[in-house]
């Protein structure tokens, strides 16, 4: 149990000092601990414990400037092939909307099918340049002269 009378004198907790308090069986002090029977202390120089073997040190900054090209060479390598993936990455995407969308771009302008021409536009198409080489034939010697060089060009007899 534990003791009730430091509260008795407070009238604070002057209700509480009539319950009486029982300590959880779970709850438990921890043993001491006992130290081996080797152990020392330090003693009040330590700069005997701080060893370093100096002759590792050239051994060690000989090797550093080789090592760092080594690893600036790898990440460099490492950021061109992570490039090279994200490219090949937006190449595919790209192609597989063309695929699904013929004519998309990704700046996000209107989609324009590719369709051949109809029979209907290429006729038109040859109307217009007959009539184009007409109008410059004319310009250059008459209609007249341009049909009998035309006529002269076709080889009926062989």
């Amino acid at each position: 149990m534990v003791d009730q009378s430091s509260l008795v004198g407070s009238t604070q907790y002057a209700p509480a000092a009539s319950i009486p308090l029982i300590k959880s069986p779970s709850l438990y002090l921890p043993k001491p601990i006992e130290l081996p029977p080797d152990i020392h202390p330090l003693p009040e120089d330590i700069q005997a414990y701080f060893v370093y073997p100096f002759t590792l040190e050239s051994h060690i900054l000989a090797h550093g400037p080789a090592h760092r090209q080594q690893l600036q060479a790898r990440q460099n390598a490492h950021v061109a092939y992570l490039f090279q993936r994200e490219e090949d990455k937006k190449a595919r995407k790209r192609a597989e909307m063309n695929r699904v969308a013929p004519g998309w771009s990704p700046g996000g302008s209107a989609l324009v099918p590719d369709r051949p021409k109809s029979k209907l536009q290429n006729s038109q198409d040859e109307a217009k340049l007959t009539a184009t080489t007409m109008i410059t034939k004319e310009a250059e010697g008459g209609i007249g002269q341009s049909l009998s060089e035309d006529l002269a060009s076709l080889n009926f007899g062989g």
